[in-house]
């Protein structure tokens, strides 16, 4: 996110229940952080976001109920995102949960733009129905809005560049086969609605790893039929509309780098042994121009490892940790590269679960998100420890049980 524009906004200062002299609070220079943050993103979007004065998390289950906390600059304290001064927040009863203002159940995906965050929830009232939107609420909490209300599920979204872009899917009568959408929209006038991507050809399917960079939407169609599995990945020029498809080489993921992509192709699977084998290439961001990857890149491709994330300096990987091709849990690890194939550091996974999600945050730390039988952990990575390859230890900085 290093591109925004520059909007002056309204200061907000309000006291939280559960806070410990941690408050949202927006200034002028927040225009930096109105772009897509890709380094806070998830699967299917970002489960922790960056303000000028601290960070936006997700506590309690990432897909089903969560409620929305907010950390300050030195991560030190937490507070719920509700502006009621006696709401118990994950404390009340099922019955008044949902008048707590942090409350947004079955949410994956929340931004931050012009002063005021944007999540999506389930505003379904009744038993059976598919009702997902996406609100605009206050710094603090307070005014919640409905800003998008959708037809069905509305899994993920970013905003990049003025515009809302999200992935919906619905199901119409008479229609077993689900439509999934990637729609684009500017902030300002929804009226605008471009389709920047529409299938109704899969039965069982979902768009995962959905971002935007500089002109680029990126994002994953994964079909789940075992039996006609033919997952891909997509580019969108977005000043064009243009697509293309990179089933040739990308089967699987698409990571965004410097300036550059890197593709995961998986070109052969066992399901009953839950064993694969994948080969990586590096791409231009359009997709066109790619060299396949060797160990002679990265020496840990000697081996089948996951290539997860990528920024500006690093390239991040983990040992597979299920399976066939896990190696034993006490030996798993995250490895992090230079460009040029220099080993920064290690961390070690054995003592989190097979739901960890790393994520490569921003210049000062990465992230780490274990989601538990207790609970969802924050852990960091001060960067300044990378550089000599050994393994560094993350630290734990919120624990929402």
């Amino acid at each position: 996110m290093k591109k925004g524009l520059k909007l002056a906004v309204v200061m907000m200062m309000l006291c939280l229940l559960a806070a410990c002299g941690s408050e949202p609070v927006t200034n002028s220079d927040d225009g930096a952080f109105t772009d897509y943050q890709r380094g806070f993103m998830s699967g299917w979007g970002n489960i922790m976001l960056e303000i000028p004065d601290g960070y936006y998390v997700l506590k309690g289950n990432l897909i089903y109920n969560s409620y929305l906390g907010f950390m300050d600059k030195e991560m030190k304290n937490f507070s719920f995102v509700c502006d009621k001064p006696e709401c118990l927040h994950d404390q009340e009863n099922m019955e008044n949960k949902n008048q707590c203002n942090a409350y947004f159940p079955k949410t994956n995906a929340v931004n931050y733009y012009n002063g005021k965050i944007y999540i999506t929830a389930d505003a379904s009232q009744k038993a059976g129905e598919i009702k997902e939107v996406v609100y605009e609420v206050e710094a603090d909490g307070s005014n919640r809005k409905v800003f998008y209300s959708g037809e069905g599920e509305i899994p993920s979204f970013c905003i990049h560049k003025g515009n809302m872009i999200l992935y919906e899917k619905k199901y119409k009568e008479d229609n077993a086969k689900p439509f999934i959408s990637v729609i684009k929209f500017p902030m300002n006038n929804q009226k605008k609605k471009e389709i920047l991507y529409e299938t109704n050809e899969y039965k069982d399917v979902s768009v995962n790893n959905l971002e935007c960079y500089k002109n680029y939407c990126y994002f994953s169609v994964n079909n789940w039929d075992e039996e006609s599995g033919d997952s891909h990945c997509m580019i969108v020029n977005l000043d064009t509309n243009e697509k293309k498809d990179c089933s040739d080489f990308a089967n699987s993921t698409l990571i965004v780098g410097k300036d550059n992509l890197y593709c995961r192709n998986i070109i052969e699977r066992d399901t009953e042994k839950q064993t694969w084998k994948s080969e990586y290439y590096e791409c231009s961001l359009d997709g066109e121009m790619k060299k396949k990857l060797t160990e002679k890149d990265f020496d840990i491709l000697q081996k089948e490892v996951m290539m997860l994330r990528a920024d500006e300096k690093y390239v991040y990987f983990s040992d597979v940790n299920y399976g066939g091709n896990a190696p034993e849990k006490e030996e798993q690890k995250f490895y992090i590269y230079t460009y040029d194939g220099k080993l920064a550091g290690t961390i070690s996974s054995k003592n989190f679960s097979e739901a960890v999600i790393l994520l490569q945050g921003n210049e000062d730390y990465l992230f780490l998100v274990d989601t538990t039988d207790d609970g969802v952990i924050y852990y960091r990575v001060d960067k300044k420890k990378l550089g000599d390859g050994k393994e560094v230890v993350p630290e734990e900085i919120v624990r929402m049980e």
